[in-house]
């Protein structure tokens, strides 16, 4: 149920999103308890159940996988993707278990991408929220989530390389919510996985 969830509410994204002709998203939730989620080569963005489970609302998930639609829609795998990268993902679209190269493909191809292809893909994302549920109200989440696992002394994943919690990347998101009521526009629950 949380899979079909999650690929139906990229599809929604993704529809606003300007897509290069012929891109086609497809999500998949993949079985690692450390929280992240990346863009790959082919349109693919994985989102650990970890990421999963830690997300207060679908307003937050929906900032993540926007956000990773973004860096698919800007072609940053492309450019991020290189010698070892570019081999693991050939191994996953042949057929490898994408579950259990999850970790490795994020580490290559997140520690590519620039810190102007993170805030462009914020920007995108939080228009993309825009357009779907006419606020931005909850995008911060995914930072809440990732304080608190850090707060139980866990290392903090590959994520946080290329996707810092920075104070200034907070602050445009919390910018971006302004106005945003959250008794008027309530954030969506998430499917139990």
């Amino acid at each position: 149920r949380a899979q079909d969830h999650v690929q139906a509410l990229a599809r929604d994204l993704a529809a606003g999103m300007a897509l290069p002709d012929g891109m086609t998203v497809r999500v998949h939730l993949v079985r690692e308890e450390v929280p992240n989620a990346f863009a790959t080569l082919g349109g693919h963005v994985l989102v650990t159940d970890g990421l999963y489970r830690r997300l207060p609302s679908e307003n937050a998930l929906a900032m993540v996988v926007a956000h990773e639609i973004a860096h698919l829609r800007a072609r940053d795998p492309i450019a991020a993707a290189g010698g070892g990268a570019a081999l693991t993902l050939l191994m996953l679209a042949l057929g490898g278990d994408a579950e259990a190269l999850a970790p490795q493909l994020a580490r290559l191809v997140q520690l590519g991408y620039s810190r102007h292809a993170e805030a462009r893909a914020d920007q995108v994302a939080i228009a993309a929220l825009l357009r779907h549920y006419g606020h931005a109200g909850g995008a911060v989440g995914l930072f809440e989530a990732l304080a608190d696992y850090d707060a139980a002394g866990r290392e903090l994943p590959a994520l946080l390389a290329t996707h810092p919690a920075d104070a200034a990347r907070i602050a445009r998101l919390q910018e971006a919510a302004r106005g945003w009521d959250a008794a008027v526009q309530p954030l969506v629950a998430l499917p139990p996985l």
